[in-house]
């Protein structure tokens, strides 16, 4: 591009940019229209808070540690595992034959 086309696309482009800020509303106006309405009831939330103590107040003094509720046994305290039997090993049954091959080496 030469000079002069560079210069006119510049002018161009200033005179957008002048146009976009003469049609847009003023930030202030817009920060304004966005900020939260005052509360018509502030005592909504102390009273929320205030109701929320009672009931954990309660809570607490109903539920004490160590009160008659019997807890139930976990089952990571049993006395054997249900698949023990699994762990032992495998005695041969005197009744059976044995394999001919029994007690010798695989490939002799």
């Amino acid at each position: 591009m030469s000079d002069e086309a560079d210069r006119d696309l510049r002018q161009r482009f200033q005179v957008l940019r002048e146009r976009d800020e003469a049609e847009s509303p003023a930030f202030r106006s817009l920060w304004r229209a966005a900020a939260p309405a005052p509360s018509r009831r502030p005592w909504l939330a102390g009273a929320a808070a205030a109701a929320t103590c009672a009931a954990l107040l309660l809570l607490a003094v109903l539920a004490r540690p160590g009160a008659d509720i019997e807890s139930p046994r976990p089952a990571l305290a049993l006395e054997h595992a249900p698949l023990d039997f699994l762990l032992k090993p495998v005695r041969p049954c005197a009744s059976l034959p044995m394999p001919a091959a029994a007690g010798r080496g695989f490939l002799e």
